[in-house]
């Protein structure tokens, strides 16, 4: 059985199909499906690149067709391309990533010891910029269960310093730690473990 082809996206038909047979986010990881947090992103529309094998799996639990959560994917995609009016997305290779990483730890670490206020303002901005390019490549390689990746990923990320708590991007640099393990459970409180297994990464802050 395949969906409709009218729906408006990838995550949608996802979640449409999900909701029809009454299952859970919790019951597709249950069925060896993709886990909580790998889901919502994927029916969200936040995957750029998602696993061969979380593909397979959905199309058995969704109960479509080999190749049809692949299909999905594809015509989500090429629809995005053909509708959008902007430049092609800029491919960055890992090396290039990791070399971003480490320049980046060494400008925020000499920011750090000088106190220059002079450079400060645009330590900030290129760190802010940094971690949101960085962010989006370390969700992608988190989802893709590479071996080989993620152990080049915890390795990166364990030597990157984590931001202040009051930085925006400090939740969502716990979140991958947490996802690449650096973190245990019990060094987070209850409320942020249930969030970040349901892959919600909006804090209910008192900073």
């Amino acid at each position: 059985m395949s969906p409709q082809s009218s729906r408006p996206s990838f995550g949608r038909a996802l979640r449409d199909r999900r909701h029809e047979l009454g299952l859970s986010i919790e019951d597709v990881a249950a069925l060896d499906g993709p886990s909580p947090s790998s889901l919502n992103r994927l029916e969200n529309d936040k995957v750029i690149n998602p696993h061969r094998k979380t593909m397979q799996a959905l199309d058995r639990i969704l109960q479509w067709d080999e190749g049809t959560t692949q299909r999905l994917f594809r015509d989500s995609q090429a629809r995005d391309e053909h509708s959008s009016s902007s430049r092609p997305a800029l491919l960055i290779h890992e090396d290039e990533i990791a070399e971003l990483m480490t320049w980046n730890s060494l400008l925020a670490q000499h920011h750090q010891h000088t106190g220059d206020f002079t450079a400060s303002t645009f330590t900030d901005k290129i760190t802010a910029i940094t971690n949101a390019l960085l962010g989006r490549w370390i969700d992608t390689t988190i989802e893709s269960n590479d071996p080989v990746a993620l152990r080049l990923l915890t390795n990166i990320v364990s030597n990157q310093p984590l931001v202040a708590p009051e930085s925006p991007d400090y939740d969502g640099q716990l979140y991958r730690r947490w996802r690449l393990g650096l973190i245990p459970d019990d060094q987070l409180g209850d409320d942020t473990i249930a969030r970040y297994r349901q892959g919600n990464l909006q804090p209910t802050r008192r900073f």
